[in-house]
This record gives structure tokens, sequence and C-alpha cells, in this order.
């Protein structure tokens, strides 16, 4: 609503709810309001930044042929040990480090374990394809997702797959058809744009403000300061809470304050 247009009952409703004095002449109560909405202008025109990152990534190809009678005959592990033998791919140099998946008998029987291995401080991500026998098509198997860094140790699933799942899903002309698609994220970028703050509404009255109101408009007055011909109407729970002094004199009930 336009300022000059309010009439002397909303100009005090409006202060009362800022918690700003409702006493005075309607030209009082404009200036007193303008300058009120004059402080919430300048408050919003304060920006807060908001931070953005993104990555940037390189899509690299592994692929690898595993002999059917080859990974049959890795040895299962041994008593005491979590994995038995080892079965890797030979090696792709992927932006001058060695990347490279492998398969191992996991102690659970007849379960096989996979694993994509690469630079150790790498941050990447991959998703696995495998060929399927009845369709001849490559289908996403497994989603590895993001990784940050340990990729020498190698990074997949303990429990992948059955050797027998294998067989019947996955075998073709005695070989099994492994894709990996890793993705190297190597450039990280952090971009701050300018954002407006929201605009807030009318301020919950403040506790201070609260009480000069009620100290200038006289609300709930219970005590009378004079000092010579001045007279200051007061509470008395302020004044103790804000003066020894004052709460012995409310506390032995003294008069003549």
């Amino acid at each position: 609503m336009d300022i000059d247009s309010m009439s002397v009952l909303d100009l005090r409703k409006e202060l009362g709810e800022r918690g700003l004095n409702t006493k005075g002449r309607k030209e009082e109560l404009l200036r007193r309001l303008n300058e009120a909405r004059q402080k919430d202008r300048i408050n919003t025109s304060n920006e807060t930044f908001e931070l953005t990152t993104t990555r940037t990534s390189t899509l690299h190809e592994i692929r690898w042929e595993i002999d059917w009678h080859v990974l049959e005959q890795i040895k299962q592990s041994q008593d005491g040990e979590d994995n038995g033998e080892m079965l890797e791919s030979a090696p792709c140099k992927i932006m001058s480090h060695d990347w490279g998946c492998y398969v191992e008998k996991f102690k659970e029987d007849k379960f096989l374990s996979f694993y994509v291995y690469g630079h150790d401080s790498a941050k990447a991500s991959y998703s696995l394809y495998m060929k399927s026998s009845k369709t001849l098509e490559w289908k996403l198997d497994q989603d590895a997702g993001y990784y940050d860094g340990g990729w020498s140790r190698g990074w997949g699933w303990r429990c992948w797959k059955k050797v027998s799942q294998l067989k019947q899903n996955h075998v073709i002309n005695g070989k099994i058809e492994i894709k990996v698609k890793l993705h190297i994220y190597n450039d990280i970028k952090h971009t701050c744009s300018k954002v407006l703050a929201a605009i807030p509404t009318a301020p919950k009255p403040e506790l201070k403000s609260r009480n000069e109101r009620m100290l200038n408009e006289k609300i709930h007055t219970d005590v009378t300061l004079k000092c010579q011909d001045v007279e200051i109407e007061a509470h008395k729970a302020i004044l103790a809470s804000s003066s020894e002094v004052f709460a012995a004199m409310f506390n032995v009930r003294e008069e003549g304050i």
C-alpha cells in the first residue's frame, strides 16, 4: 500500500507491528514509517553468493574377452583366505596410467568377484556392460558410480556373479565379453553467482523496541519515578531486573520513589 494514501489507523497498525511508537500526528507517523520502510529496502539490497561445482570428464573404454575354460579353472580360495586365484585383463594405457580389470573366486562357493583398477588418486566412475548370449547385445550389468581415489586396490563387487549364471547367460563361442565405460574426471570447476536475498517480511518487534513502546505509551506502567518536578512512569519488573537497588527497594515495599 502507498504510504501517502494510508489512514492514521493503518499507519499506527503497521508501526505497532514493527514495534515502533504509534503516537503522534499523521505527519510524524508518516515520517516514522517511511524511515522504517527505507531501512527494509537497504536490507534487501544485500547479495548472497551461490557456489556451483561442475566436473568435466573424459570417457574411456576397456574391453575384455575372457576364455571360459580358463575362468573355470581358476582356483577357489584356501582355508583362511578370503579370495582365490585372480584372472587379470591386459592393462590399458589411459592418461599415462595403466587401467584394467580382474576377477577372482570368492570364498563363498561358486561366486566371482569383479574389480577395476587404475591410477590410485584418480577421480572416476564406471559402468560395466556384458554381452548377452541370448540376444548378442550389450546390456548394462552394474553401475559403480563415482569413486574418489584408491583405484590401485581395485573397485567393484566382491560377490559379483555366480559361475553358473555366467555360463548360462554370457558364454558366446567359449568366451565372455566385458566392456567397461570409464569416466575420469580431470577438471573440477567452482563457479560463483550472485543471488538476491529473499525480500523479508515485516520484521518481528524486538524486545528492546517492545519495551520502548510500552514505556513511551505508558502501557501497564506500575511505578512512578519522581525527580524534582519531573515524573516518569515505568515498570517495576524492568527496573528490578536492571538494578539491584530497585530490586531491593521493591522487595521491602518502600514508597515515594
